[in-house]
């Protein structure tokens, strides 16, 4: 009697994959697929056929290990990669913040930058309103014996007020307080003053000294760089060497018109420091905005007369007032004085068109970085939210255990060969 070595299942595997189904049959799964394959004995003929059949239970059993292998992988790997850009996306929304929080002080900054602007606006045109009130008061007191008589100066005076009141109606949502109660004051300290005009005591002079005194005070109230202890980035440098210059180019004209039509003697000095201040401060201004240097240099190219009058006044007052009391000179000076207004107002209106353009430049850019900082936030948020979603649900689904594989293996469809062979009908026989 002749007896053959017993043979496993593992037997029938290849070699090199014998530790991967050693492997396997310490688990249930391949325990329900291999306990009817213990062979003790193996007829040779019979060999190769079990040997065919355990192939294909070994392919099969290698195909749900991988399945099952990355339905347990894949919820892992998708819980770590969207929490890890879930943690680069929450930086990129801090930093998004942190921009946007920055870019909202700016455009604060710019609104004010604006509010300030407009406001220095419009008290330029007040100073430019009282510079030609002052030249037309010193005129008018110079041409009158009967002071009394003041219908013709009461027009300039109501364009003044009018132009006040309505700066003060149209504009006062964007004024600063203090600027408003500032006109305020300054139009009482007017009334009081044109109620004394008309006095005989009152002269020339002393109206220029008021006039520059009330021009002073504005400048000093409504043009200082620090407003209200802010450091805001204002174009207030140009702007007030400009009116400052105005102002004092106001008071050159009224003094030179006294010169020309009357026979008080004026403070020389003072006369020449309000004409090189004006022209000082003024090229100062023109340094910064060269629109503005060119329209003026084009306006005293049109009219080389003005120029001209200008300078021979000038030199007839350093050379001892040989043509004082001319009437052509008197005439041809008031018509330069004119002149200059109108190239004063031109001027002043290039200026503030070219400041203007500046400050909408800086608050469109403002409101248009912040905008982009917002949607890079809003882009940030909502990726931060989809990634917490994304984890907690691959999370949750890990929470759950891993799925039923012997309730899902024996819903599996087996082929007839499969069958054959996980039938019962297979026992371990032993050959004799």
């Amino acid at each position: 009697m002749s007896y053959q070595k017993k043979a496993t299942l593992l037997d029938y595997f290849p070699a090199d994959n014998r530790t991967f189904a050693q492997a396997l049959y310490k688990t249930n799964e391949l325990k329900h697929y291999v306990l009817s394959f213990m062979l003790h004995a193996v007829r040779p003929a019979s060999v190769q056929p079990r040997r065919t059949a355990v192939g294909h239970v070994y392919r099969y059993l290698l195909k749900r290990f991988d399945m099952t292998a990355q339905l347990q992988s894949t919820p892992r790997h998708l819980a770590f990669i969207s929490l890890a850009l879930g943690f680069l996306v929450i930086w990129t929304a801090v930093l998004a913040g942190v921009l946007v929080s920055r870019t909202l002080k700016d455009e604060a900054s710019a609104k004010e930058t604006t509010k300030v602007f407009y406001t220095h606006e419009d008290v330029g045109k007040v100073l430019f309103a009282l510079g030609h009130e002052l030249v037309s008061t010193v005129d008018w007191m110079l041409s009158t014996s009967d002071k009394t008589k003041v219908d013709n100066i009461v027009v300039t005076w109501k364009i003044t007020n009018n132009m006040m009141s309505k700066i003060k109606e149209e504009t006062g949502d964007r004024w600063v307080a203090s600027v408003i109660s500032m006109l305020d004051t300054l139009q009482e300290r007017l009334t009081v003053f044109r109620e004394t005009v008309s006095d005989v005591k009152s002269n020339p002079l002393s109206t220029v000294k008021f006039y520059l005194d009330l021009s002073d005070w504005v400048l000093q109230r409504c043009f200082l760089l620090d407003y209200a202890g802010q450091h805001l980035p204002v174009p207030s440098l140009p702007y007030t060497l400009f009116v400052r210059g105005m102002a004092q180019r106001f008071g050159e004209l009224a003094l030179g018109t006294i010169y020309v039509k009357s026979d008080m003697p004026i403070n020389k000095s003072e006369f020449f420091k309000l004409r090189t201040g004006s022209e000082e401060l003024m090229e100062a201004s023109f340094h910064f905005t060269p629109r503005a240097r060119t329209k003026w240099m084009e306006l005293q190219e049109q009219e080389p007369g003005v120029q001209k009058v200008m300078e021979a006044v000038v030199e007839d007052i350093l050379s001892g007032s040989s043509l004082r009391g001319q009437k052509e000179l008197a005439n041809n000076y008031l018509d330069g004085v004119k002149e200059q207004i109108a190239m004063l107002l031109l001027t002043k209106e290039v200026l503030n068109a070219s400041l203007s353009s500046w400050v909408e430049r800086l608050s469109q850019r403002s409101h248009n970085t912040l905008a982009f900082h917002m949607s890079i936030a809003i882009v940030a948020i909502v990726a931060v939210i989809l990634c917490l979603i994304v984890t907690s649900c691959s999370c949750s689904y890990l929470s759950k255990g891993q799925p039923d594989v012997e309730k899902h293996n024996s819903q599996m469809p087996y082929s007839v060969l499969e069958k054959s062979v996980l039938s019962s009908n297979m026992k371990p026989q032993c050959y004799m």
